[in-house]
């Protein structure tokens, strides 16, 4: 309780004695000289709302080593009511990555696949908020492919001398259908 002028206190109550959802009536009792009660106030206590975290990654299907994809982590509330806010953390391979969840509930991230070929965990955590509980998504275990691709080599000539000089020129083209990663 904390004594605000001669005519108000203000008290808090811990969330440690809030442990039960439903309405809590208060009313404050001023002992005698001059004591009285004040009329009851009541207050709503509600329990937090379960969410669950998915997640989705674009494109779909093995990545390129080095190609830049997409993550998207939805939260709903698992009732319906309300949309979380707050914030993810994307687990990328070994690295985190935290971002905020927008109006909708949803957090969107764009990284670059690592340059080798092999496999890339991609997971999320909500971390909760003020009326909704924390939950993980599912892992994705994206395939990190490396990119077919074709090598030719040009000479500057098809001709030498004998100690002349010879510029040599290789080319790496994607193979049809596919990019090279920038």
């Amino acid at each position: 309780t904390s004594y605000v002028s001669a005519s108000q206190l203000t008290a808090t109550v811990p969330g440690t004695l809030l442990v039960n959802s439903g309405a809590a009536q208060v009313n404050v009792l001023n002992p005698a000289p001059g004591g009285g009660s004040s009329a009851v106030t009541q207050f709503l206590i509600v329990a937090p709302v379960s969410t669950t975290t998915t997640l989705s990654i674009a494109p779909v299907g093995p990545l390129a080593v080095g190609a830049s994809y997409t993550v998207a982590v939805a939260v709903a509330a698992s009732s319906g009511n309300g949309v979380p806010t707050g914030n993810v953390i994307l687990a990328i391979g070994s690295a985190t990555q935290t971002v905020a969840l927008n109006a909708s509930g949803i957090a969107t991230f764009t990284g670059t696949a690592p340059a080798a070929a092999g496999s890339l965990s991609i997971s999320a955590a909500y971390q909760g908020a003020a009326g909704f509980l924390a939950s993980t998504s599912n892992t994705l275990k994206e395939t990190l492919a490396a990119v077919a691709t074709t090598t030719t080599l040009a000479a500057s000539s098809q001709q030498s001398v004998l100690g002349a000089q010879v510029t040599l020129t290789a080319s790496v083209t994607p193979a049809s259908g596919t990019a090279l990663p920038s």
